[in-house]
């Protein structure tokens, strides 16, 4: 549901602001109508010339021709065409108008007011408007004194202001309409709705509406309704029997969220719900169930706060319970996996910030199978990872847990990271007034390192414990404009407590055991940036810069044992390190910036940025563990001298779009390793596309390469009344569409539809229980209740990320 009693209570306010607010009903002896067919027939407030030029008001004179006293309630001013005293009973008739201090306005035909009981009497087209409301009634019976009163036949309509998407209602304004025999005020922010309901229809024929038996609402807190039935269109729709949630003030309500509907080859038809808890303003829940007919049901959780500025999180986590299936001659078993995903970042005080993150699924099989983010699906790695850490001065210190999972098949995954890994750093700190810094990191490390197959019931842990203190001392020398060089020197120490020998006798360290080894070298380097060209010209168009930056980077490790280097087991690749080495990284960077004639105080703006780097080796060897100059070296396995060249680009010509190419290109070999080629585009206010292109060729690891094209459109109206996106994603390698996704919605006034269809093709090798899933997802929207996306990733989403209006999440 969403912020239903909310518009009621919004109309209540208008009376109970007045010192008479309250609520209303239908006629005597008839059941509550719907909105009617056409406008209903309701009195009209003065003019709007008498509003803004009112005229003089009557004179109101008692049973004796003397004035009497104005009205209660401290109005800013009333008038009707006459007004008579009969002992304490003030009788006002004819046009009468009330207007308060704070903006309410009231009319009616007759007001009867009794100066020593407080009794008000309102007959004949009661109507109580505000800047955000306006009601109307048959009768107004209030107690001035206690506050309290009754509409009876009474009908209104309340604006929701800013507290919903506007686009969920067409080209008219968020409005709500709502009706009740009886709408009573019982408290001091308490109020009760008799044979009532409500719709954010305002139309003669609303497409749907909420109808209760009784409904007792504590403003800003809480609603209970009773029989509450929704109805489409006159239909019955959901019904409830009891329903009680609170209606926070804070823009957001707790309740369900409207039911998304879909079909798949894989999981059957599905129905996935939610239920929203907006539990104060910093913080919210979400509760998700999903059911699907072949393949078994889900439920799952998120949790969201914001403690401050450096202060928030996110927590979800889902369970699917998988039942047995049958898919042609396969018959997937039953299976229950689990999801986590986290993130959190906490201010703890004392300088320390403590941060976690967490994507852990517990079958990969299962993630990929379901989920219909494609990103998602062939996602192969798990992550859990928390931190404590903090900075004083030049000291800074900090704990964390690192542990990663990276899959290469259903069963058989490796483990890497650390647990704990201690970290201290004493930063650059001059010695003196020497132009000497120094700087002394120190870590400990307990590294994973884990390679598991359930299928065979397998686990080779090779994890150590490992201790790095590398001392380091840098020289910068005078500064140019023109031209930047440092120079430092860094002696590193590393303590293993295992190290691999020979156990057997064929040359190979073949064994890891627990025998601590110490591994020390040398890293000395120089930078050198510039020296740096540039070039001002005017144009007819505004001020362009062209600045050329070379740059050289020299770095020598001198050589370790080979002995030691051998017995370094290989975990993190740090331990891949080739020494006895010295390497030469060279490279020019272009930029051009643009600042524009009309706006000379805006900041200049980088239209293309082209970066051209490559690296030479004495010990040819280096290359092939060299994971920032040759990233893509690893896998071709060719100990050269040169890396391939590296070519990055970045253009924003306009500001509407922008491109980035990133490629490898080696020139000893004639190949390109490595491209990778994305840009965005906003071709007009309604239309955005974004495409790329990655792929990679190793001639020595075929098994490695691939090549992948995808690209997404999303065309949206100004208003966000329509809309929709196409997107694929295809694999060259394979010739074969990944996904294949086509998504639209309309909101017409008050309602609208989402739909989507997509289609995924599994993996030849994999496990596959179909070689393509078809998928159908359907939502609806009602205009101030909110909508979502399944932790799967349906319509769009990738989880509990959904959209609502009126209360609950958004795009």
């Amino acid at each position: 549901m969403t912020r239903t009693i909310s518009f009621v209570a919004l109309l209540l306010l208008a009376a109970a602001n007045a010192g008479a607010e309250q609520s209303p009903k239908p006629p005597q002896g008839q059941e509550p109508a719907p909105p009617p067919e056409s406008a209903p027939q309701q009195p009209a407030p003065p003019p709007e010339e008498a509003a803004d030029d009112p005229q003089p008001d009557a004179v109101q004179v008692d049973s004796a021709g003397k004035p009497i006293q104005e009205l209660p309630w401290g109005i800013r001013r009333s008038r009707a065409d006459q007004a008579t005293r009969e002992g304490p009973r003030l009788h006002a008739v004819g046009n009468v108008e009330i207007e308060q201090n704070d903006g309410q306005r009231f009319f009616a035909d007759v007001i009867d007011y009794w100066e020593d009981t407080g009794k008000v009497v309102a007959t004949g087209n009661v109507v109580a408007s505000g800047p955000d409301s306006r009601i109307a009634a048959d009768r107004l019976d209030y107690d001035s004194k206690t506050k309290t009163g009754t509409f009876y036949n009474a009908y209104g309509s309340a604006s929701l202001g800013e507290h919903v998407e506007k686009s969920y209602f067409g080209t008219q304004e968020p409005d709500a309409y709502f009706y009740g025999e009886e709408i009573s005020k019982i408290g001091p922010k308490r109020y009760r709705v008799r044979k009532g309901g409500f719709t954010s229809c305002v139309q003669p024929t609303p497409r749907w509406e909420v109808v209760s038996t009784t409904a007792t609402i504590e403003l800003d807190e809480y609603a209970v309704l009773t029989n509450a039935l929704l109805k489409a269109k006159g239909v019955p729709v959901f019904y409830l029997p009891v329903m009680y949630y609170p209606i926070q003030d804070d823009d957001r309500a707790t309740g369900f969220l409207i039911p998304v509907y879909g079909s798949s080859t894989v999981r059957g038809h599905s129905v996935s719900n939610a239920f929203f808890w907006a539990i104060d303003r910093s913080q919210d829940a979400t509760i998700l169930h999903d059911w699907f007919s072949k393949s078994g049901q889900g439920i799952g959780g998120e949790y969201r706060y914001v403690a401050g500025s450096s202060s928030r999180g996110e927590f979800s986590t889902y369970v699917l319970d998988g039942k047995e299936a049958v898919y042609g001659d396969f018959v997937q078993p039953e299976r229950r996996s689990f999801d986590v995903r986290a993130s959190a970042s906490q201010a703890l005080g004392a300088g320390l910030t403590a941060q976690a993150n967490v994507n852990y699924f517990s079958d990969i099989a299962t993630q990929q199978l379901y989920q219909q983010n494609v990103y998602s699906a062939s996602r192969r790695s798990r992550t859990v990872s928390g931190r404590v850490s903090g900075s004083w001065g030049p000291h800074s210190t900090s704990a964390s847990y690192e542990s990663t999972d990276i899959f290469y098949g259903e069963t058989n995954f490796s483990r890497y990271g650390a647990a704990p890994r201690l970290q201290y750093r004493f930063s650059n700190q001059q010695l003196g007034s020497a132009p000497l810094f120094v700087t002394l990191p120190v870590e400990f490390a307990g590294m994973l390192r884990r390679d598991v197959n359930t299928r065979t019931d397998t686990d080779n842990n090779r994890g150590l414990n490992r201790i790095d203190m590398n001392p380091t001392l840098s020289v910068p020398f005078p500064k140019w404009a023109f031209l930047t060089v440092t120079s430092t020197a860094t002696l590193r120490n590393s303590w293993y407590s295992e190290q691999l020998v020979d156990t057997d006798g064929d040359g190979r360290n073949d064994e890891q055991v627990e025998d601590p080894i110490v591994r020390r070298y040398w890293q000395l380097g120089t930078s050198l940036v510039g020296p740096t060209f540039s070039k001002i010209w005017e144009t007819a168009e505004g001020r362009f810069k062209h600045v050329i930056e070379p740059t050289v980077r020299v770095q020598r490790l001198t050589a370790v044992d080979p002995e030691v280097s051998d017995a370094i087991p290989r975990i993190e690749a740090s331990h891949f390190l080739i020494t006895g080495t010295t390497n030469l990284r060279y490279g020019v960077t272009n930029r051009f910036l643009r600042k524009d004639k009309d706006n000379p105080a805006a900041q200049a703006r980088e239209v293309l940025n082209i970066s051209l780097s490559q690296t030479h080796y004495t010990n040819p060897e280096a290359r092939l563990t060299d994971f920032e100059g040759c990233p893509s070296c690893f896998y071709t396995r060719d100990p050269l001298n040169y890396s391939p060249i590296q070519l990055n680009v970045t253009a924003n010509p306009t500001e509407r779009t922008s491109a980035r190419l990133r490629l490898e290109y080696d020139s000893v070999l004639g190949t390109m390793p490595s491209l990778s080629a994305n840009g965005k585009a906003r071709l007009t206010s309604w239309v955005n596309v974004d495409a790329g292109w990655s792929q990679r060729s190793y001639i020595t690891n075929p098994l490695a390469s691939d090549r992948f094209v995808n690209a997404t459109a999303n065309v949206r109206a100004p208003n966000g009344r329509y809309g929709g996106s196409y997107s694929f994603f295809y694999d060259l390698g394979r010739t074969t569409l990944v996904e294949n996704r086509v998504l639209a919605f309309y909101n017409a006034q008050c309602c609208g539809i989402a739909v989507e269809y997509q289609t995924y093709n599994y993996p030849i090798f994999g496990s596959a229980l179909v070689p393509q899933d078809r998928r159908f997802n359907i939502s609806f929207t009602l205009a101030g209740i909110g909508t979502f996306s399944n932790f799967l990733g349906a319509l769009g989403g990738g989880g509990t990320m959904g959209s609502t209006s009126g209360y609950g999440r958004r795009y």
